[in-house]
């Protein structure tokens, strides 16, 4: 009994002490640390420990720096900690960034090492930044036949899981139709058609949403509507400047947007993906569709300042394919994550020598109509230097920063570039066999057209003596030129071959003969087209100007008559680097390139999708989840790093990267696991029922239920001239007006889309940003509704919309049709509420515009434009 007693006594002091302890520890925990963690820790916590001070718990604090003690529990005013967030010295206050910490910090502070500086029990330190979720490896994540409780789809037996923790009862699934709508516009970004249910509704009911998710996968318009989202997060952009100047972007950059929507109809691995784009130059330096991969970094070319440039690459390199906040590090240590300032500069070390080029296309001889943009290293030996504080006129140039890249658990040894020779077509692509043959084939053509025009001259007439003339001399020059041009290239080829020197000797020599009767040719033809002019305009001012004209060609023939050396012939010019600042001249833009690559990019590109890369394919899978499910699994989708806090589903983001990877980085397979869930099947229609469901998770973060979707601009446009039968599916090709005022009623995706270039209707409905778009705003304004109302698209198209509704309806009764548009343009019936008012409107208006006025209505309902 005494026993007892003693114990329940001991416990209630301990109990009173734990409480007095606690109390003077609750202005440390609630006032002090919050404001360290916010200003302090970045600096002074466990990313890194200037002067040796971490601040992250009171026991680090009482420790101090490597200059000794910073709270003075026997002279608290005294105390090094209390001055430096006093003072009014900027260089001595802590924190240095931001305005200066609140009176309430101070004094809570104060009062603190005043009663003692109490040490929490059990108080942690930060966690070790390298262990933060997304840095570490991506586990196998296995699932029990327990937790399976009979689902088929990992992605169902996971999410069971959260369910279960949390009480929650997941949502039943939607109707087939709503169900065939939603896999449209996912997989292919259009509305399924009247023929469409059919097709669906025939197949055998056990395989029949299986086919048609293999049947949407396989249309070539899932290249284009998932295309569209991978634009979004690469920041897709046609060129734009001022007028005619070139400042932003590429011209051409489309082939860029050809090759991504190609490379996903046909199921191009993720990671063979991103290997493209930033290396394809030194990966496949032949392979023009693939070099047409790195329009990726083409589209970040701006002529006026090469620092903004690679500073643009950085940044959208680390937060499109790594989820990396890297441009925090440019100018001072990253606050957050465990990469300084010297890895930022090491990162630009691996871009620096890269330039931008327009390549010629076969059947195109002007860089100005076709070419490809694309990235080669132009400069191998440009050093990169250390912007202090970052900036670009405060240059350390101390030590030339070697390329490398931040520490990542078991990536150690996968970054090693290693210079890479090129073949000479790569960087002698005038020698590539499609150039001269275009070249000559031009010429033939022209020749073709002079011969027509001369035969046409009637013999007897000598009136068009001097037209004939002219006409003989262009068509000789014109085989000289053409003579020329194979000489040249043989030559070229001969030397680049380096073959014997006799025999490149002997073709330089020919291509020296061959310029000379090409120059003459072309001046005997100046001379001749002169007269020409002359024998025109006989009188006044301007025969005085032939004249003087003539005299001049002359002497220069007789001239080059006289010469008996042989002049150097002009390079061969096929290719033309981009302007790397306005006042560049011709003779750089247009000097040979290198014939060897660094190999930089393409260490970098094994680097970032190598199966031990925790964070690739984590960005990825949480990219395609967002657009599926209307919200991301990581919120922060652009920044994976330590701000990110650890995601609530992070078995399923983990179960799904690691699938990704393990099977090819096939994104088709990871669409059809998704939609073959029971989570992307059930409904987005929240019943009474399922209210409680609502309470406890009520942002819907385990996903018991389908979120609503708006759909993006695109698709709201490409969605009703589809439903109207104007849409024409032809693929790719150069950009189009971004403002047509009438057809051809392309796709969306290949309007112009840049700063200056943005079509108004898609702009109304949060059109994608050209600086970054990683997830799509979703505003609500007017504008919409009126844009939906009033513009010609949806006036013009809401006839012809109903037109083809009421050939499906048997009889054409109002009430059928009523029943028909709902169907199509909703992917619903409509309520018996619905069909009233639905022939109220349509008895309303007059018989031409009946119908009409019911479909532009159906286009303006908030379905239309959502994904249910």
């Amino acid at each position: 009994m005494i026993s007892r007693h003693f114990q329940w006594g001991y416990l209630c002091v301990f109990l009173l002490v734990m409480c007095f302890y606690q109390g003077e520890c609750r202005e440390y925990l609630e006032q002090i640390k919050p404001i360290l963690k916010a200003r302090c820790y970045a600096c002074h916590g466990a990313l890194k420990q200037k002067a040796g001070l971490r601040l992250d718990t009171a026991d680090f604090i009482k420790s101090g720096s490597k200059s000794g003690a910073v709270i003075d529990l026997s002279k608290p005013e005294e105390s090094e900690l209390l001055k430096r967030v006093l003072t009014t010295d900027v260089d001595d206050r802590m924190p240095p960034e931001g305005e200066a910490v609140g009176s309430d910090f101070v004094l809570a502070l104060t009062k603190w090492i005043q009663s003692g500086a109490s040490s929490p029990k059990f108080e942690e330190p930060e966690p070790d930044p390298q262990n933060h979720w997304a840095f570490l490896p991506i586990p196998e994540v296995e699932i029990s036949w327990h937790a399976m409780k009979g689902e088929a789809n990992p992605i169902d037996a996971i999410l069971s899981e959260y369910h279960d923790a949390n009480e929650l009862t997941p949502a039943g699934f939607a109707e087939d139709r709503q169900l065939v709508r939603r896999a449209y516009y996912d997989l292919i970004g259009l509305p399924p058609l009247d023929s469409d249910y059919a097709w669906f509704e025939g197949q055998p009911e056990s395989r029949r949403w299986e086919q048609l998710i293999d049947k949407l996968l396989a249309s070539p318009q899932h290249g284009e509507r998932w295309g569209r989202h991978w634009m979004d997060v690469w920041r897709y952009t046609d060129w734009y400047g001022l007028g005619a100047q070139l400042r932003f972007s590429q011209k051409h950059i489309w082939h860029w947007r050809d090759w991504i929507v190609e490379s996903l109809n046909a199921d191009v691995g993720y990671d063979e993906m991103i290997r493209q784009m930033l290396a394809a130059d030194e990966i496949y330096p032949n392979d023009q569709n693939k070099l047409r991969a790195t329009g990726y970094l083409a589209r970040n070319y701006y002529l006026f300042n090469r620092t903004t440039w690679l500073d643009k690459t950085i940044e959208h390199v680390g937060k499109g394919v790594l989820g990396l906040t890297l441009n925090c590090a440019k100018c001072h240590d990253h606050k957050y994550d465990p990469i300084s300032q010297m890895s930022y500069y090491q990162f630009r070390a691996i871009f620096e020598p890269h330039q931008i080029r327009l390549d010629p296309v076969p059947g195109f001889t002007s860089l100005e109509v076709n070419a490809i943009p694309r990235a080669f290293d132009a400069h191998p030996d440009e050093p990169t230097w250390i912007h202090v504080r970052g900036n670009e006129n405060d240059v350390d140039k101390s030590k030339n920063i070697e390329p490398a890249l931040f520490d990542i658990k078991g990536l150690e040894g996968v970054f090693r570039p290693q210079q890479i020779r090129l073949p000479q077509e790569a960087h002698k692509p005038h020698l590539r066999e499609y150039v001269i043959s275009d070249l000559i084939a031009q010429i033939k053509a022209k020749r073709t057209k002079a011969e027509s025009e001369l035969k046409a001259i009637p013999e007897s007439e000598n009136s068009d003596k001097q037209l004939k003339g002219e006409l003989k001399a262009r068509i000789h020059w014109y085989d000289c030129e053409s003579e020329f041009i194979k000489m040249r290239w043989l030559a070229d080829n001969s030397l680049a071959q380096e073959i014997e020197k006799n025999s490149s000797d002997i073709a330089v020599l020919n291509a020296k003969k061959a310029f000379r009767k090409y120059s003459l040719a072309r001046l005997k033809w100046e001379i001749e087209n002169i007269k020409l002019s002359l024998s025109q305009n006989s009188k006044g001012n301007e025969a005085q100007k032939f004249q003087k004209q003539l005299d001049e060609k002359t002497k220069q023939l007789i001239k080059l008559k006289s010469t008996e050396q042989l002049e150097k012939y002009p390079r061969l010019i096929s290719s033309r680097k981009a302007l790397e600042s306005p006042a560049e001249k011709s003779e750089s833009q247009n000097a040979p390139f290198p014939s060897s690559s660094t190999g930089r990019r393409k260490a970098f590109a094994k680097w970032a999708v190598h199966p031990n890369n925790p964070l690739t394919a984590r960005v990825a899978v949480n990219q395609v989840w967002m657009r599926h499910f209307g919200k991301p699994l990581v919120s922060s989708v652009s920044d994976f790093g330590r701000r990110s806090p650890r995601p609530k589903l992070i078995r399923l983001l983990d179960y799904l990267s690691h699938d990704l990877i393990k099977n090819d980085w096939k994104f088709k397979r990871l669409h059809k696991l998704i939609l073959t869930s029971k989570a992307w099947r059930r409904t987005s229609q929240i019943s009474e029922l399922e209210q409680a469901e609502n309470a406890i998770d009520e942002e819907n973060q385990f996903f018991w239920h389908k979120p609503s979707i708006r759909v993006e601009s695109q698709i709201i446009r490409d969605a009703i001239l589809h439903l109207a039968g104007e849409l024409d599916l032809t693929m790719g090709g150069p950009s189009l007006n971004s403002n047509p005022e009438n057809g051809p009623f392309r796709r969306s995706i290949y309007f112009k889309h840049s700063r200056d270039d943005q079509n108004q209707f898609l702009v109304q409905f949060d059109d994608a940003d050209i600086e970054a778009c990683y997830r799509r705003e979703e505003s609500i304004l007017p504008q919409q509704a009126l844009a939906l109302v009033n513009s010609s698209l949806a006036l013009s198209m809401a006839p012809k919309i109903a037109k083809k509704l009421g050939e499906t309806s048997s009889g054409n009764a109002d009430e059928e049709f009523v029943n028909a548009a709902f169907s199509i343009i909703l992917g619903r019936s409509p309520s018996p509420r619905e069909v009233e008012v639905s022939l109220d409107l349509i008895k309303a208006v007059s018989s031409e515009r009946q119908k009409a006025i019911l479909v532009h209505a159906l286009i303006n309902h908030h379905e239309f434009i959502s994904i249910k």
